[in-house]
């Protein structure tokens, strides 16, 4: 008898983690069946994954997440706009200190290479976030190819119900 209610046990349990419709049968034979009705689709997570490597956002594209997009660009232009202004700044004080650098200074004014040194790390900062930015992108549509399928509707519900020739219908919906 403790078998039977293992076998029942299991069969529930695997049922509802398949996060779809199911339906599991148990006769008098002990005879357990798990019947899924099909899945809303299927989409390749690594066609996602190379979309959105040749291009960021082509793979969101691919899964249909079309609101994902913007905010892969908008944080993207941000990004390249800091990089941009930090080059600019790291630029200029690097010319600075090189014209500082004379045969009477040597060692140039400090100044001016204290804030090269401090632009070019910010600057370099925003190119690793930008190198982040971008596998995160690729990363994102191979997990949602993966979830494509994943059923996400309101009906929370299971059902016990008596069937003919002697068996019960347990009925699990997510």
């Amino acid at each position: 008898m403790k078998l039977y209610y293992l076998i029942f046990f299991f069969a529930l349990t695997h049922s509802l983690a398949a996060q779809n419709i199911s339906n599991l049968f148990i006769s008098d034979t002990n005879k357990i069946e798990l019947n899924a009705l099909p899945t809303l689709g299927y989409k390749s997570p690594g066609k996602a994954a190379v979309f959105s490597t040749v291009l960021p956002g082509l793979g969101q594209v691919y899964n249909e997440s079309y609101w994902k997009i913007p905010v892969i660009y908008g944080i993207g232009a941000f990004f390249v706009s800091e990089y941009m202004g930090y080059d600019k700044q790291f630029k200029n004080y690097r010319d600075r200190f090189n014209m500082s650098v004379t045969p009477n200074n040597p060692n140039g004014n400090s100044m001016y290479k204290s804030y090269r040194e401090y632009y070019r790390d910010k600057r370099d900062a925003y190119l690793w976030y930008g190198g982040f930015l971008y596998l995160i992108n690729i990363l994102d549509a191979f997990v949602d190819a993966h979830l494509y399928s994943f059923d996400v509707s309101d009906d929370l519900s299971i059902r016990i119900n008596p069937s003919f020739n002697n068996s019960i219908i347990i009925t699990a919906r997510f």
